[in-house]
This record gives structure tokens, sequence and C-alpha cells, in this order.
């Protein structure tokens, strides 16, 4: 059986944390020790999706030992033309962290703007080097079947290119109406692919910001309300402006409401229609303006027992609040276990997990890339340190060969030539050898 896997993508939002999520639900059942990689981080970012993995995985490991290099170390890399250097350093950390795990998964980066000469292909390029097995995350979101099917062709282009051979693709965010068609479509498009082939229509619950989300993006402040259970998703925003007997009859359920804070008649029209059948249950309201009810409504709201109206203020204008709160995305957070749960059924709904397990017991990694076989090298090395010594010291090539044996610490060195002549050459060249010793 395959002891690791890497997760790939070729365009941005392709949903990988849910395939993270359902591969690590299925290895955590049938694997002592799982360990997640990322090669590069996701940048400036905090990042949400290691806590969530840590949390519900039991995953010891820590930050440091997740994560490859970041995202500004990869850039400044590939713009000094050092990528060798950086997939050298992703090789080493992924080794580090492998022999800690009976089995790791691998999430390789979105599309960082890293350089235009890379952004299409380096998560390709490190799966090539780490040599493990690769799952492909396609994006189909707004997508036509042609589309998809054009799409699907280029990722299995690129992948052959790079003899980098496919386990499984997984196309994502297909929109349901066209789902049924797509599949079709795919098994007569071309039967017998030699990795496994799944489909996953758009699940729009997903991407819904929480009201905990929204409080938190617009950095609001409590007026009234509960402030616990603010887990519920919201479906949609709803500027109330008319007056409250107009407003009522657009009420929907689970949205959000955003008023100005001087409209009173909302805030109880709104209670009314949460406490009335016949009318929707909103998530909660935010007041703009930084307008705060009175004194007297906020005592009388408080005298309200089980208020299930969550009502918060900010200091913007309605617009500028409305336009905020609608760019503000929902993700899988650790204390959301029913979106999570969520999340992991519609995986498992549609992956054959039967089909996706059987291909990793049958894979076996027998190819080493050229960094990983260089790897495997400095390791057995290390391991039976010995003294080199390397005649014709002078020379650029015994130099350059000389800095690498003494960066990566795998022998003890001595160069033989003239003392003076091979420390010149050596600054000339940009070499650092001055612990080496020279006779």
């Amino acid at each position: 059986m395959a002891d690791s896997l890497y997760i790939a993508n070729l365009e941005k939002d392709s949903g990988k944390l849910l395939v993270s999520l359902g591969l690590l639900e299925l290895l955590s059942r049938r694997i002592g020790r799982v360990g997640f990689f990322r090669p590069i981080t996701p940048g400036d970012e905090r990042d949400d999706d290691l806590k969530l993995i840590r949390s519900r995985y039991a995953i010891t490991l820590g930050d440091e030992e997740m994560t490859g290099v970041s995202h500004d170390e990869a850039r400044a890399l590939i713009a000094a033309g050092e990528e060798q250097r950086l997939f050298r350093e992703i090789v080493r950390k992924y080794n580090e962290v492998r022999r800690k795990c009976d089995f790791l998964l691998c999430e390789g980066p979105t599309i960082f703007n890293l350089s235009e000469a890379f952004d299409t292909d380096i998560s390709i390029r490190i799966a090539r080097e780490l040599g493990t097995p690769t799952l492909h995350v396609a994006n189909a979101r707004g997508l036509s079947v042609a589309a998809l099917l054009k799409n699907i062709a280029v990722a299995e282009r690129l992948y052959a290119q790079h003899q980098c051979p496919l386990l499984a693709m997984l196309v994502n965010r297909v929109d349901p109406a066209l789902f049924a068609e797509a599949e079709a479509a795919l098994r007569t498009a071309r039967p017998g692919r030699p990795y496994l082939l799944d489909l996953l229509p758009e699940e729009p619950g997903l991407g819904m910001p929480t009201m905990e989300e929204i409080v938190a993006g617009l950095d609001a402040r409590h007026v009234s309300g509960p402030t616990s259970g603010l887990q519920r998703d919201v479906n949609t925003i709803k500027v109330a402006a008319m007056s409250a007997a107009n407003y009522i009859d657009f009420l929907e359920e689970n949205d959000l409401v955003i008023t100005p804070g001087d409209r009173p008649d909302i805030i109880f029209a709104t209670l009314a229609a949460i406490a009335s059948r016949h009318y929707p249950s909103p998530v909660g309201m935010v007041l703009a303006g930084g307008m705060a009810p009175g004194p007297s409504l906020v005592h009388l709201l408080a005298g309200i027992d089980n208020l299930a109206l969550p009502i918060f203020l900010v200091p913007g204008d309605t617009f500028t609040t409305t336009l905020r709160a609608s760019t503000i995305k929902g993700v899988l957070r650790p204390q959301n276990a029913q979106k999570v749960a969520r999340a992991l059924g519609h995986f498992e709904s549609h992956v054959d997990i039967d089909a996706l397990e059987e291909r990793l017991i049958e894979t076996r990694t027998t190819t080493l890339s050229p960094l990983m076989f260089e790897y495997s090298l400095f390791q057995r090395a290390r391991a039976e340190r010995k003294h080199i010594v390397l005649p014709e010291g002078d020379e650029e090539r015994i130099l350059q060969a000389a800095e690498i044996l003494r960066a990566r610490e795998v022998a003890d060195l001595t160069l033989l030539g003239d003392e003076q002549t091979i420390r010149n050459h050596a600054a000339a060249l940009g070499l650092k050898l001055a612990d080496v010793a020279i006779i």
C-alpha cells in the first residue's frame, strides 16, 4: 500500500479542503499515525485548515512540521531562479515528517502568483519531485459539460508531460443541473481511464458564512440577544430600508437582516416574525450607522425571555456594511461540527470510497525523482559519515561539490592544493568554505 498521497489542483477554489477531510476521515479509520503536510503555506492568512485537521484527527505534528516553506520564501526563490533549491527544501521537510507517520497526506499549493512561469504546474512539479501518488481536484464551477471535458483533457496532458501518474481525479463543484449530463459524457468520452474519476456537485451550503463569521468579518459589537449558537448559515442578506409592514413579506428563512440602527420598527417586526408561525426565522440582525437603540429599547429587549434574535452593531453605513458582509465566505472550522459533518457526507455520497481505497492499496511507489534520490544518498552518507579528501582543490567543480557536501554535513572534508589560491577562488565564486581544511 502507498504510504502517502498528494492532492493537487490547477484552479483556485477547487475545494481541496473538502477532499483532504474526506481522505483523512477514510485514512484515520484504517491507519494508526496519519500526518498532514503542505509543501507551501497559503501566505500570511491564518491557517484555519490546519487547526481543523489537527483537532479533528488528533494529529500531534506542529505547524512547522506540517509545512514546507512559506509563500514568501517560495516566491523569493523562484524570482531568484532558485527553483531547485525550493524543491530540495520541500523534499527535505517532506521526508522528515514522513518518518513520523504511517501515512502522510500532502496538500499541494493553490495558485499564489508565485511566478507566471510556475503558476500552472508548480503543484504537479512538486508531486513529481516527491514521487507520491497524486489525486487531482478540478474546479467545475460555472463550466458547461463541454468546458469541463476540455479542462479534464488539459489536466491529463499536463500530468503526462511531467511524467506524474494520476491515482484519481475528483471534479468538484459541478452544476447540479448538469450533473447527470456530465456523468454520462465522461462515461463515453474516454472509457477505461487509468485512474479513478468521480464528480461532486456544487454544495452551496458549504460556502455560506455563519452568523459568527459575519460578526467577526464586520468586527461587530453585540447589542442584544444570544451570543452562543451563532453557527447557523446565512443564506441571504436582506437590507431592511422600507416600512416594517412591507419588509416582513420579503423575509426568508436564515436571512441576515441589515438595517439602520434608528429603525426600532424593523427590530420589533423581525422579533414578531420569529414568534409567528406564519413567517420565517432570520439568523440575526446587524444595525448599521453606529446608531445603537436607546437605553429604554435595550432594557426592553433584555427583558424578553429566550430572545432568539442576535443583534449586533457596526459603525459603517448600510450600503458599505452590506457590501462587506456579501464578500465574507464561509469556511470549515473546528467549532462548526454540523458543517464539517455535512461536508464529509457530501464527499462520501459522491466519491467511490471503496475504489479509492483499493487503488491506494494496490499502488506502490517505485520511482525516485532526482531530488528524492539525492536526498536518500545524503541520508545514507550522513549515517555513515566519512572523511573525504578532494584533490585538485582549486577547480570550480571540486569547490562547488565541496560546498554542497559541507552544507549537507554528510562528510568531513579536506581539499588538496595551495590554501590561499583555493580560498581566493572560492571567495570569487561566492562559496562558503571557511571551515573546510586545506593542505
